[in-house]
């Protein structure tokens, strides 16, 4: 069968909506943007939307090789259901040939009374403990960047990805509990080797590369261990949330001042040096600050925000099919549309035109066009929820769920919007401070405590508005 074939029967069988992009406007919490951005990450990459790949069959290793081989992958990738999670195959880190070789050279620098940094001799003590088992599929891939989960010329993306399909691989979603395991775990590193806090931070976040980069990996795998699912994290993610927590927060009048000035010096360019300066060294800091440069800017210009209107829903579902006259007879993990285009001609952020138009505008034609508008889904959300054994929000792998035909219509960010609805009546319920902390068990509590009502006047309004620019630029446009 052809690899095309394999492709239109994976269509014909999942042709339901399962990404979303999600975008945090004004000066939010950076450590929460960048928990925004890795969930959509999960389902989107340098596109609106990628496009679907079902897992399919890879040779098995054998099951006595202690090597690590870069063609082969010691469990199937099989397509899975959303409750079945594979045994990771794991080993020792020094099953790594590169790993091998660090030890031994760093242990004859110590020998030979050279003085290692920050990072060598927490690479040494790593590599000396003898009770860090690692998962010898990812350690096999050699993803050594950052953003290897994310973008597609990074080395073992395409294996990350297919290992994300089938649930071999969790990606983002950081909650409470794993935030904590994983600064627990770097406090451990500090106390256990003596280092220096501030000198081991910079060799780790520094953007060189070459045998330090295995160095960061392997303190990304030191780092999960502790987690749950630490099994199947990315320890290059790990290393990232790390950084993240150490690093981030909301951005002070200080900060905007000085993104002004370094644009006025040196343009508008250069962001990720403007972020070392900002002493922001987690992934995507760079583009982080450029977001908050652009936000500066629209505020100056006096770009729209607030609540959308009638007129601009005719205007960006125009703008959407003037791109892609189809885009709303497919699932959004097709839609392929240039946002910074239809940002400039409406006047407001590009990123709240693409958050908007991935939870409001497309799910609600899209869900009008098959009838189920109407649905109310969010108590077999609630039941999906608890049947996958997911306990926080961070947990939900909404891309599962919007593949269900229950679901149909939905995306995973709709459906993420929704949940994260119910999780803040949860939250005021129960007397929480954060949705996250709310467990799935309190969220059905309320639930099943709660008095249901039909949706609100300004919902349905808002939803008959959407319906009706359609069909009207639909036939303005003859398609």
């Amino acid at each position: 069968m052809t690899l095309r074939h394999t492709h239109k029967m994976g269509l014909s069988l999942f042709n339901r909506v399962w990404g979303g992009s999600i975008f945090v406007n004004n000066n939010i919490d950076v450590r929460f943007l960048t928990s925004l951005v890795i969930f959509c990450v999960s389902s989107n990459t340098s596109k609106f939307y990628r496009e679907f790949r079902n897992c399919r069959g890879v040779p098995l290793a054998s099951e006595h090789s202690s090597k690590i081989d870069g063609r082969t992958l010691s469990t199937a990738h099989k397509a899975k259901s959303s409750r079945y999670t594979p045994q990771a195959n794991m080993g020792s880190i020094l099953n790594h040939d590169k790993y091998s070789a660090i030890k031994s050279n760093l242990s004859k620098m110590t020998k030979g009374n050279f003085s290692l940094g920050s990072l060598d001799s927490a690479a040494l003590w790593i590599l000396s403990s003898k009770n860090l088992a690692v998962n010898l599929d990812i350690l096999r891939l050699d993803a050594l960047s950052p953003s290897s989960h994310q973008v597609q010329s990074c080395k073992g993306y395409a294996e990350i990805k297919e290992m994300i399909r089938c649930g071999e691989v969790k990606q983002g979603k950081f909650n409470k509990e794993d935030e904590a395991a994983i600064e627990k775990k770097f406090e451990t590193l500090l106390a256990e080797t003596g280092l220096d806090r501030e000198e081991l931070m910079e060799e780790l976040f520094a953007t060189n590369k070459g045998s330090r980069m295995l160095k960061r990996q392997l303190v990304g795998f030191y780092l999960l261990k502790d987690m749950k699912d630490g099994d199947r994290r990315l320890p290059m993610e790990v290393l990232t949330k790390l950084a993240v927590l150490l690093y981030s927060g909301s951005f002070t009048k200080e900060e905007d001042a000085t993104i002004l000035a370094w644009v006025d010096k040196h343009g508008a360019t250069r962001w990720a040096e403007l972020a070392g300066i900002l002493d922001r060294r987690y992934l995507r800091a760079g583009q982080s600050v450029q977001t908050r440069y652009v936000e500066l800017m629209g505020k100056a210009r006096g770009n729209r925000q607030g609540a959308y209107g009638s007129e601009e829903f005719r205007v960006l579902i125009k703008e959407v099919m003037e791109q892609d006259a189809a885009a709303f007879e497919k699932p959004m993990e097709y839609n392929d549309l240039d946002f910074k285009r239809i940002a400039l001609h409406m006047g407001r952020p590009r990123g709240g035109i693409c958050n908007f138009y991935a939870s409001s505008v497309h799910p609600t034609v899209r869900r009008h066009k098959l009838g189920t508008l109407e649905k109310d889904v969010r108590k077999d959300l609630i039941r999906q929820v608890k049947e996958n054994g997911w306990k926080l929000s961070a947990d939900i792998e909404y891309d599962k769920l919007a593949r269900l035909t229950q679901f149909e219509g939905h995306s995973s960010i709709s459906l993420y919007f929704m949940y994260q609805n119910m999780l803040l009546r949860a939250m005021i319920k129960v007397g929480k401070n954060s949705r996250r902390e709310v467990a799935v068990d309190e969220v059905e509590e309320w639930w099943n405590k709660s008095t249901r009502f039909g949706k609100r006047a300004s919902v349905v309004e808002k939803e008959q508005q959407i319906v009706e620019a359609y069909y009207r630029i639909k036939q303005e446009l003859k398609v």
